[in-house]
């Protein structure tokens, strides 16, 4: 680490993505000069422009812009564009972190197509999904990566990054279990002929059998100790069981190896699509972060929290 003095107001941190004070600790790379604040050099290990060393115009990814930028768009040139527009609204955004200029000398390429517009897709998980879009776009088709959320909620990880192809493809999935699992359940004419008789007693017995199952201290009717009965005494197959429990284990780790490389691949077909457009720099870039933003992420957590309850 090389340490000097110098005027760094108008520099940002790229770990912490904040600009210096006079009276911040800062540190700097000895190979690129990019300042850090010294707790954030310990927390990251190294320099954060490090795949960018030997590179020109390498001060721009931490020089700060002094003003937020208004961006407005100009008059579509195309019928194509005003659709597009009236889809998403003008493409006008106030700009309140830095964005790079879109240079092929200043940045790298991922997929063929500048890193800076990966970054703007993935937003505040650009340490984690850039090295793994440059590592895939080196191997090329060979190449996968781990992704543990994708693994663990594939439903949730999938509509939370706006992957609604796989969405659509794991409930699919999930409605084929439900859907053999229920066909068992309707054909055992006594389990639903009990489940009838506690519903006319009582259409809220499900939540009083679950506390009695749970171990709480509650009491069974006669006819809610019978739907136990007849729910221990439900066959299923154990050919079914195994194939169920293969296809969601293989759903998942499908998921898992194959998500990061999928995610690349819709961010590329994005970019790809705002390129022919006409869009290009920081309309680009606007084009691209509502395009492939995020969903909030209360919409997620529930899902993934029905999913993780229902399912598993």
């Amino acid at each position: 680490r090389k340490e000097k003095k110098m005027d760094i107001k108008n520099y940002i941190c790229p770990v912490c993505n904040k600009a210096f004070n006079d009276s911040d600790d800062a540190v700097f790379c000895p190979e690129c000069g990019t300042p850090h604040h010294r707790e954030c050099w310990q927390k990251n290990g190294k320099c954060f422009n490090e795949h960018l060393h030997g590179s020109q115009g390498i001060e721009n990814t931490f020089k700060k812009e002094e003003k937020p930028v208004e961006i407005k768009a100009e008059e579509p040139f195309s019928t194509e564009i005003k659709e597009e527009q009236k889809k998403f609204g003008p493409l006008t955004l106030e700009i309140k972190e830095p964005m790079l200029k879109i240079n092929p000398s200043q940045t790298f390429l991922i997929d063929g197509k500048p890193s800076v517009l990966f970054d703007v897709a993935v937003r505040k998980n650009q340490r984690y999904y850039i090295p793994h879009f440059m590592a895939m776009s080196e191997a090329n088709a060979k190449g996968n990566s781990w992704n543990f959320w994708a693994f663990l909620v594939p439903l949730a990880w999938s509509v939370y990054r706006k992957m609604y192809k796989f969405a659509v493809l794991i409930l699919a999935i999930y409605m084929l279990i439900f859907g053999i699992s229920g066909y068992y359940i309707l054909s055992n004419e006594a389990l639903v002929e009990a489940t009838n008789v506690c519903l006319a007693e009582d259409p809220q017995f499900l939540e009083n059998v679950s506390v009695y199952l749970a171990g709480g201290d509650t009491s069974l009717t006669v006819n809610q100790q019978k739907f136990i009965e007849e729910t221990e005494k439900l066959y299923i197959p154990a050919g079914v069981g195994y194939f169920t429990s293969f296809l969601l284990i293989g759903c998942r780790i499908f998921m898992g190896l194959r998500a990061n490389k999928e995610y690349m691949k819709t961010i590329k077909k994005t970019i790809e699509k705002g390129e022919k457009l006409g869009f290009t720099d920081d309309k680009l870039k606007i084009f691209i972060y509502r395009k492939r933003g995020i969903v909030p992420i209360v919409i997620p957590v529930i899902i993934g929290i029905f999913e993780w309850l229902t399912i598993y």
